[in-house]
């Protein structure tokens, strides 16, 4: 989604200002709203973030992030921005056409400020006849009366308060020594590379003020300066001679593999893998030449027949319609059908049973394109092609269509990101070891134009690709794919993934770079066997195998890291499994069963018949003096043998007898138990490998415990104090979605009035994600992050106590918790609620202090003083993100 997709109100009066000025001139008046006082520099924003959830066996724990603090600045600011390009006559720019270049130039620094406006003859123009200063031209109350530059004193506009604007209006008429193509435009103010990039927005004005061709702020107060001295910005646009200024619907479709089950087995071939796509139609253009409009339909073929036109010749008419195409990706099966309750209105579910390989989702005249696959919305049962009863694995091609074709049915251009889109597909296609799955989804429709025809069959396709977030398969640097702005090539963008020719989006979130988009790659594993001649493992399941062999499968397991009432973490009790194979073995005798350390474990298994793997760790990664208790019933009388073990840095040491289990016949298999107990200070979050050795103890009345018997079996006891990481980051937008200040835990940029803090909880499950077979792992169920920006709230003196979050506090009196005590305002932090909240996974909870609001994302500047994303669980390995965007006022 775009960075502006949802701003303040000022930036969509200045949206919809642009569209006005881009189309036609402002026929009656508009007036800028007004702005809240600015939060006091100086001001600390806190937060940090807390989330519950619980482990498998319902046990709760917590994780809170660490600490992000934002700190208000008394900063100067200024920003330039194009709002558009009008040709009074309307058409192709020709020689003599009158046009009229507008920018909006805003103080968003937090103090009233003058605001120096360049002359004329200080002014760049290109392809324009000689300006003159009544050409110029700058209104204070949102384009109703305009007044030119000799009106003002010293060329400055005065007494812009903080969030204020005015605009500038520079007035030429269109040379005749213009080439076709030849750029016609005007610069406003002198910046850098003066090419509307961060670099030309609210920079240094490093010439104090004494260059005549700047946009410049120039301080009221001289005796207390910004702290960041006075600032200045540029702002250019331009538009090709003999063209015109293109609507054009920008879309962009984006895919998540949200979840991957592992399936019945440990095979490869039964993993479930649910892809959620979401489609956004952009509201801003990454290039002026191209006008954001809404999206309609282009034709499909769909149920064999329509009522539009046969644009591939191939007999039928095609219906109209946007839609959403994934091909079900190679060594997979569609799982079921999609549930259409989940849709957005108006959308419905189709399937294709025609060969992706040879046919592209929409229908084309161009030479040489393939035929448009074949669309029913008829789940999978008979193909309409041939009649022949089909099934779940005879479909190529799952879909999503919106009928577009009635006037106002249109989807527009404002930014917002349509989800719903879902689907699962099972991995049957790949051997039991697994493999890896790649697929892309892709939307195709048509530019809204002219009302009274909203089909117009020579319209170019618009057509983007998921693994990014440009729309139309925009490059990286902005650029568009051709000058029609959107490149559909019907003679090979079939949507059979190629992650050799597409690229791969690395982090399978959407942030894939390089041309076109990129692939969704998902990484499944299966099954390895067990070849020890004693096996030892998870509960009854001694013959698991983890990622490398049967010695360092695993059962993974969580304490509370302040379980106890001095803050230990609690102890936790582990069972495993020890047995010899039924078959292809003899009884093992004096079965002996001790924790190990990892590098002992390493030697150990080395020394046995399946080859070292080194998934055991470090001896350090251990905490000193932590206590292994291994417990055994030899007689099942409940009254268990034990034997415990302290580890002091280098080795685990007892006093007692190793635990010997007797003789172990084949197919016998015995439980015993390990209890693990961490010392105070145990670092949390983390995992700690307890490797557990079971070997038949070659001389266990002399020399019992072992002594490097080859013949040996290892699992680990992985312990966690707590599994879920939560990291809290903050980035700095400026008043226009510009980035000032990238993601960081530690943010360096001082805000300002009108900027925004977009706050971002990363999660991660860290402990060990299915692999091999057999294994225990550990799902975070009931996963819930709370947000909530009033922690500092306790009492009635807010002010005095701020060490909670406070990004929710304003100058409002409120009845905190409704108990009848009116919490007077800290008349210091103000920041409001801005659309843009998503969570990677499950839904969001919108509250204030007087109850819940909803899950739909409120209107900028709503009353949202708490934000909770339920997000259910999270499997092993999985991660998420949660966004939500505050305004600074």
């Amino acid at each position: 989604m775009s960075n502006n997709s949802s701003l303040s109100s000022k930036n969509k009066f200045q949206r919809f200002l642009a569209i006005c000025l881009a189309s036609t001139t402002l026929s009656q008046a508009m007036i800028l709203p007004a702005f809240a006082e600015g939060t006091a520099a100086g001001t600390e924003i806190i937060n940090e973030a807390t989330a519950t959830y619980e482990d498998n066996d319902g046990n709760p724990l917590d994780t809170t992030s660490n600490r992000v603090t934002v700190t208000v600045a008394e900063v100067a600011g200024i920003t330039n921005t194009p709002q558009g390009i009008n040709d009074e006559d309307g058409g192709s720019v020709e020689a003599g056409d009158v046009l009229t270049f507008d920018f909006l130039i805003t103080n968003t620094g937090n103090a009233t400020t003058d605001i120096f406006v360049p002359s004329a003859d200080q002014i760049t123009t290109t392809g324009l006849e000689a300006i003159a200063d009544t050409n110029v031209e700058v209104s204070t109350d949102g384009g109703t009366t305009f007044n030119d530059i000799t009106t003002l004193t010293d060329n400055l506009v005065e007494d812009i308060s903080a969030n204020g604007s005015f605009i500038v209006r520079v007035t030429g008429t269109v040379l005749s020594t213009n080439n076709l193509g030849d750029p016609v435009g005007v610069t406003l103010g002198n910046t850098g590379a003066n090419d509307n990039s961060l670099a030309t927005q609210n920079q240094p004005d490093d010439a104090d003020g004494i260059n005549d061709d700047e946009v410049r702020t120039v301080n009221i107060d001289t005796t207390d300066d910004p702290v960041n001295g006075e600032r200045e910005a540029s702002a250019t646009q331009d538009v090709a001679f003999a063209t015109e200024i293109q609507p054009l619907a920008l879309a962009t479709i984006t895919k998540v593999a949200s979840n991957v089950d592992p399936g019945g087995s440990d095979s490869g071939s039964d993993d479930i893998i649910t892809y959620d796509l979401g489609l956004t139609v952009e509201n801003s253009s990454p290039d002026g030449t191209f006008e954001p409009a809404p999206l309609e339909g282009t034709p499909i073929n769909l149920e064999g027949s329509g009522s539009g036109n046969d644009i591939d010749g191939n007999g039928t008419n095609e219906e109209d319609r946007v839609l959403v195409s994934d091909v079900i990706p190679e060594g997979t099966v569609l799982n079921g059908e999609p549930d259409p309750n989940n849709l957005p209105t108006g959308w419905t579910v189709v399937y294709s049973y025609d060969d992706p390989e040879t046919t592209v989702p929409v229908a084309s005249g161009d030479a040489g394109a393939l035929d448009g696959a074949n669309w029913t919305t008829t789940a999978p049962d008979t193909d309409p092609n041939t009649d022949t009863t089909t099934d779940l694995e005879d479909v190529e091609r799952i879909g999503f269509i919106y009928d577009a074709t009635t006037d106002g049915d249109e989807l527009p251009a404002n930014g917002i990101q349509l989800t719903g889109f879902q689907f699962s597909v099972i991995t049957s296609g790949l051997p039991g070891a697994g493999g890896t799955v790649y697929n892309i989804a892709q939307v195709f429709g048509q530019t809204f134009d002219d009302p009274n025809d909203n089909i117009d069959v020579d319209d170019e396709i618009v057509y983007d690709e998921s693994g990014d977030q440009r729309p139309n398969n925009f490059n990286d640097d902005g650029t568009p794919p051709d000058d029609t702005g959107s490149l559909f090539d019907p003679g090979d963008d079939t949507g059979v993934a190629d992650p050799d020719q597409d690229g791969i989006d690395e982090n399978g979130n959407n942030t894939g770079t390089g041309p076109d988009g990129e692939d969704n790659e998902v990484v499944v594993t299966g099954t390895v066997e067990a070849d020890d001649d004693i096996l030892n493992g998870p509960l009854d399941t001694p013959e698991a195998v983890g990622p490398n062999n049967d010695n360092d499968d695993f059962t993974n397991v969580s304490t509370d890291p302040n379980g106890d009432a001095d803050g230990d973490p609690s102890a936790v009790t582990i069972q495993n499994t020890v047995s010899v194979p039924a078959t292809g073995a003899s009884e093992a005798d004096n079965v002996t069963i001790e924790p190990i350390v990892p590098t002992g474990a390493t030697s150990a298994e080395s020394a046995s018949d399946t080859g070292g793997s080194g998934f055991f760790g470090a001896n350090n990664e251990i905490p000193t003096n932590t206590t292994v208790i291994i417990r055994f019933d030899v007689d099942g009388d409940g009254n268990a043998e034990t034997a415990t073990y302290s580890y002091d840095g280098n080795a685990f040491t007892t006093g007692d007898t190793p635990i010997n289990v007797g003789t172990v016949n084949p197919g016998d298999e015995l439980t015993y138990e390990v209890e693990v107990d961490f010392p105070a200070g145990t670092g949390q979050v983390q995992g700690y490998n307890i490797p557990i050795i079971a070997f038949p103890d070659d001389d266990p009345t002399s020399n019992a415990g072992y002594t490097g018997e080859t013949v040996n079996n290892i699992t680990i006891d992985r312990v966690y104090t707590g599994f879920i990481t939560l990291v809290k980051e903050a980035r700095i937008l400026d008043a226009d979605g510009n980035v000032r200040e990238a993601f960081t835990q530690t943010p360096n940029v001082d805000v300002q009035p009108g900027d925004f803090i977009e706050y971002r909880i990363r999660y991660e499950n860290i402990s060990e994600a299915p692999i091999g077979t057999g294994n225990v792992t550990l799902n975070a169920n009931n996963f819930t992050i709370t947000e909530d920006g009033t922690v500092a709230d306790t009492d009635a003196n807010r002010q005095a106590d701020q060490d909670g979050n406070n990004w929710a506090l304003d100058g409002e009196e409120s009845d905190i918790g409704g108990d009848g005590i009116v919490a007077a305002p800290d008349g210091e932090v103000d920041t409001l609620h801005s659309q843009n909240t998503s969570a990677s996974t499950g839904t969001v909870t919108f509250s204030n202090l007087s109850g819940t609001i909803g899950t739909t994302d409120p209107a900028d500047g709503t009353d949202v003083t708490q934000y909770e994303n339920e997000v259910g669980t999270v499997e092993p390995g999985d991660t998420g993100t949660f966004i939500f965007r505050r305004e600074v006022q």
